[in-house]
């Protein structure tokens, strides 16, 4: 399954290849750490003593069934845990999940001016899609 985190990290390396900060390899790397820090929410929904490890399991296997929907919605649904609960395990998730720059300022000797090209770059993408987002009502 594919995480939040990881789309925003691959629309952002892309970037950082496409404006020289970063080779390719080094992007694939970047992701690779990425992925790996990323902590599961059913592993947060368990650690917090919302969902037992039996139902964990039930809930993947549901997921399954109904790939549309997320696993702290299922939860939610079967009654596991309160919107709240998954409120704050997504919270915690993005809180101590690794974020790409996160990673690259640690790891990656970079360019400077490079580096501030792209994430301006970045930003204006990111707000051309916000732009596009219906407002809510």
């Amino acid at each position: 399954m594919t995480s939040p985190l990881s789309t925003v990290a691959h629309g952002l390396l892309e970037i950082l290849v496409e404006e020289q900060v970063i080779t390719h390899s080094e992007a694939d790397r970047l992701r690779g750490r990425v992925r790996d820090g990323w902590m599961p929410i059913g592993r947060i929904l368990r650690q917090r003593g919302h969902i037992s490890m039996s139902q964990l399991m039930d809930l993947l296997q549901m997921q399954t069934q109904e790939p549309h929907l997320r696993l702290g919605e299922l939860a939610v649904r079967e009654g596991h845990c309160t919107e709240e609960d998954t409120v704050v395990a997504l919270l915690i998730q993005r809180e101590s999940s690794p974020h790409p720059l996160e990673v690259l300022l640690a790891e990656v000797p970079f360019d400077t001016d490079r580096l501030c090209r792209a994430l301006l770059r970045y930003v204006r993408s990111l707000e051309r899609r916000l732009a596009d987002v219906p407002p809510e009502g």
